[in-house]
Parts: structure tokens; C-alpha cells; sequence
């Protein structure tokens, strides 16, 4: 309780510096774990009613023919280069918060997906890759558009 309480308080003085993405911290902790959860199970059954992440400016679901999995995705506009390492950061602390206590790890990879090549991942923590693919993941990634920056929180559905 105390380490959401002290994690709170400092996301709310980080995220006040962006005028344009105020997040709810406890409306996201809510969108999120709900989304979450439903993955487990299968994102094709929230599919028409997909939970909006807060302060997202568009949600959607698709499925990924080649890997045969629904994909969550939450997306955040930003209007200049300069604001988006730190949103990616905070956004990933907030997801962080979010999973299941000591079960997933977070990396910083490389992707060609972004514009920055940079992205998170959390990804179920073992040494076994069929009990990795029996969880959700989730990826925090940039993308640069015609009016600025979009911020991309995925996430993905369980392989099996």
C-alpha cells in the first residue's frame, strides 16, 4: 500500500510537466488491470468494448494474422520529440506498477517499429519460453506522424 502511495505521489509531480497528457493514475491502474486480465483470457471478447486507457486518444484491437493473436493498443499524441522519452518512461513506470508483483521484467530493446528504434517490453519473468507465451506482454514504443509523436502502449494477447 505504502509503495503505490509514494509511487502515486510521484507520478503525479512527474506527469504535471505535461500539459497535454494529464493521466489519472488511478483510473489508468483500473483501465489496465482490466485489460489485462481480459487478455488472459482473450482480447476478441472485449474487442467492440475495449477499456480506454486515460488520457489515450485512441484504443484499439486488432489481430495479428501472422502470429494468430488480438492485440490491445492504447495511443498517445504528443506534439514534439523532446516530451517523448520521458512519457515513454513514465507510462512505463505506471504499467509497471500495474502487473503482478515480482512476475514480469522490463527491458529497453530495439525495434524497427519506432521512430527512435527504442521500445519496453514486459515479459513474464522465467527461463522457460512456453510459460513466457502463456502470458500477456506489453510494449511501450514511439512513432512519429504527420503532427508530431505517438506514444504506443500495446498489449499483447497470451500465445497459448
Amino acid at each position: 500500500m505504502m509503495k503505490r502511495l509514494i509511487f502515486a505521489c510521484f507520478m503525479l509531480t512527474s506527469f504535471s510537466s505535461f500539459s497535454q497528457q494529464e493521466i489519472d493514475i488511478d483510473a489508468f491502474g483500473k483501465s489496465f488491470i482490466e485489460v489485462f486480465n481480459s487478455s488472459i483470457g482473450g482480447l476478441e471478447k472485449i474487442k467492440e468494448n475495449a477499456p480506454i486507457l486515460p488520457a489515450s486518444s485512441h484504443v484499439k484491437i486488432s489481430f495479428d494474422e501472422s502470429k494468430n493473436i488480438f492485440i490491445y493498443s492504447a495511443e498517445y499524441e504528443l506534439q514534439s520529440k523532446a516530451e517523448v522519452k520521458s512519457f515513454k518512461d513514465k507510462l512505463a513506470e505506471l504499467v509497471s506498477s500495474n502487473l503482478p508483483e515480482g512476475d514480469y521484467r522490463s527491458k529497453e530493446s530495439y525495434s524497427s517499429n519506432y521512430f527512435d528504434y527504442l521500445k519496453y517490453t514486459f515479459e513474464y519473468e522465467t527461463d522457460t519460453f512456453s510459460e513466457i507465451k502463456k502470458r500477456p506482454v506489453v510494449e511501450i514504443g514511439a512513432r512519429q506522424t504527420e503532427n508530431g509523436y505517438t506514444v504506443e502502449l500495446l498489449l499483447i494477447e497470451p500465445v497459448f
